[in-house]
C-alpha cells in the first residue's frame, strides 16, 4: 500500500482540486492541526518526526512484520477530523465552520446552514477545479478526479459508486463536491 501523512494528503488535495486564496486574505493559514489531524508543519512534536520509523499497526500489519510509521498518527478522531476538515474545504471553502482548517471568517456558521451569509462571502479561498476536455461525462469527470486524488488507483466498483452519486446529485456543481468528498473516503485516496 502506500499511506500517505496527514499533510501530505491534505496539501495534494487542495493543489489537485485547485484551491485559490482570495486576494484579501493573509498568507494561507491552517489551524489547529497537530491537535486535529495529528501533523502540522513546523510542528514536529520531537526531533524524529511525528512517528517512529519502526512503528507496525496493530494486526495483520504487524503479524506480517511490515512497518507502517504513518499509521502511527491515524486515529479513529484524526481521520474524523481530516475528513471533516476536507467535507469544510468543499462546501464553504476554507474556514473554521464545521470542522474547517481555516479561521472563524463568518459571524457565526449557523448562518451558513439559514442561508443568511454566503461561503465565498468570507472564506479565505475556495477549490477552483473544474473538468477539462470534450468529455462530459460524470465518467470522464471521475475518472479525472481519480487520477487527481488517487494517481488513477481507483478501483472500478468504486468508480461506478461515485458515478452514480454525480449523476445522483444532479451534475455540475452538486455533483462535483458530491464525489469529491465521497473519494476522500476511499482507501486509494488515504
Amino acid at each position: 500500500g502506500s499511506l500517505r501523512e496527514p499533510m501530505i494528503k491534505l496539501t495534494s488535495f487542495m493543489r489537485a482540486m485547485e484551491f485559490v486564496k482570495k486576494d484579501n486574505a493573509p498568507e494561507l493559514r491552517l489551524y489547529y492541526l497537530q491537535e486535529r489531524i495529528g501533523q502540522e508543519a513546523h510542528a514536529i512534536p520531537n526531533v524524529f518526526s511525528y512517528f517512529l520509523p519502526q512503528y507496525a499497526a496493530p494486526g495483520h500489519i504487524k503479524a506480517a512484520s511490515i512497518y507502517s510509521p504513518e499509521a502511527q498518527i491515524l486515529t479513529g478522531p484524526a481521520v474524523t477530523n481530516f475528513l471533516n476538515g476536507l467535507f469544510s474545504l468543499v462546501d464553504l471553502g476554507l474556514t473554521r465552520c464545521f470542522g474547517g482548517f481555516g479561521d472563524f471568517t463568518h459571524r457565526s456558521c449557523e448562518n451558513l446552514i439559514l442561508g443568511t451569509e454566503q461561503p465565498e462571502d468570507s472564506n479565505r479561498g475556495s477549490l477552483a477545479y473544474e473538468h477539462q476536455g470534450d468529455d462530459t461525462s460524470p465518467s470522464a469527470i471521475i475518472d479525472d478526479l481519480a487520477l487527481l486524488l488517487t494517481g488513477g488507483r481507483l478501483h472500478n466498483t468504486a468508480k461506478n459508486i461515485l458515478v452514480n452519486a454525480y449523476s445522483g446529485a444532479g451534475g455540475g456543481n452538486n455533483g462535483l463536491r458530491t464525489v469529491q468528498k465521497l473519494i476522500t473516503g476511499t482507501p486509494e485516496f488515504h
